[in-house]
């Protein structure tokens, strides 16, 4: 990377740290949130930083899974929702606090991380931590979509405290540990794609997340539905139910219980995350018209589009495109 402030170790599972150890103690909370921006895919905003600040981030990319390391003082981090990228939005997070202690704060929940416990961030909405004193945590992302497809209930627990104590968690924490400290050793394509298949199938271990029931199944076939027909503007839940053969109701209480939202205020959050992405879309060349991306997402009238966007993420379908650009 051109910095010279930031170090880059290349290999087959793309390994980069940055460390604020050779920058300038006046530059570093600037450097730092530099760092995390362009970790996380986002602009995050950094403040209550001490004097003698220090961080250090280390990132080991696989094939589609991201894992992150960091070490650091006290700080507060929030991302907002009208700065989150397409990327960011692609990903859900398991966060393992190992050193110190963090409060996280997402989907009107908070919770505080201590050692051994871990919680759950969905990139595509805002969120906020705060820690007080220095801490240490792991941080591994996953397909969003596909992951949730897999565990239905792993979204369902965002900014929620898993305390690690069943054995099933205690595992589930070893395995994500022990994956990142080896993750950047891995020389071969078919030993980074398993240990993403290790990552992805641990999170069964966690009740929370992969109570493996038949009510999960009818959620990830509705899931699977709703993903494939999202520009229809006909989907409702009574059709998806009756694509499933069972009843609307039914399905309804299936997402509740596990996803904490009913079947209509999932679709409605799934096409507004998605005509998200496509406004955020940087190329102009694949840039869609805010019509186009209405009608992408199943809207038949682009100003219902634009007042249910406001709705959604608190600006405009048009502001957000100008600001980005």
């Amino acid at each position: 990377m051109s910095d010279p402030r930031i170090e880059s170790v290349e290999s087959s599972t793309r390994e980069v740290v940055w460390t604020t150890d050779n920058v300038c103690p006046a530059d570093r909370a600037e450097f730092w949130s530099n760092a995390i921006a362009r970790s996380e895919f986002s602009s995050l905003e950094l403040t209550q930083v001490s004097r003698d600040f220090h961080a250090r981030l280390q990132v080991v990319s696989l094939d589609r899974v991201a894992i992150r390391r960091i070490d650091s003082c006290g700080q507060r981090v929030r991302q907002h929702a009208g700065r989150i990228s397409q990327q960011a939005a692609e990903f859900a997070s398991v966060v393992l606090q190992v050193r110190g202690h963090g409060h996280c704060e997402q989907d009107g929940r908070s919770c505080v991380l201590s050692p051994g416990s871990f919680t759950v961030l969905d990139g595509a909405r805002d969120y906020a931590w705060q820690f007080r004193g220095d801490f240490s945590q792991l941080i591994v992302s996953f397909p969003r979509d596909a992951t949730n497809a897999r565990w239905p209930g792993l979204l369902a627990h965002t900014a929620t405290v898993i305390s690690g104590q069943t054995p099933g968690e205690r595992l589930f924490f070893s395995v994500m540990s022990d994956a990142a400290a080896e993750a950047s050793f891995m020389r071969d394509c078919n030993q980074a794609r398993a240990t993403e298949n290790v990552l992805v199938q641990a999170i069964g271990l966690c009740p929370a997340f992969g109570r493996e029931v038949a009510s999960d199944q009818w959620v990830r076939r509705a899931i699977a539905v709703i993903e494939t027909q999202l520009g229809d503007p006909n989907l409702q839940a009574s059709t998806i139910a009756s694509r499933l053969g069972v009843s609307r109701r039914y399905l309804d209480r299936l997402f509740r219980d596990h996803l904490g939202v009913g079947v209509a205020g999932y679709v409605r959050k799934r096409r507004m995350e998605r005509a998200r992405a496509a406004l955020l879309q940087e190329s102009e060349s694949s840039q869609l018209s805010i019509t186009d991306i209405a009608y992408a997402v199943g809207y038949s009238d682009s100003a219902a589009f634009s007042r249910a966007f406001r709705r959604h993420w608190g600006s405009s379908p048009r502001h957000l495109r100008t600001r980005v650009s």
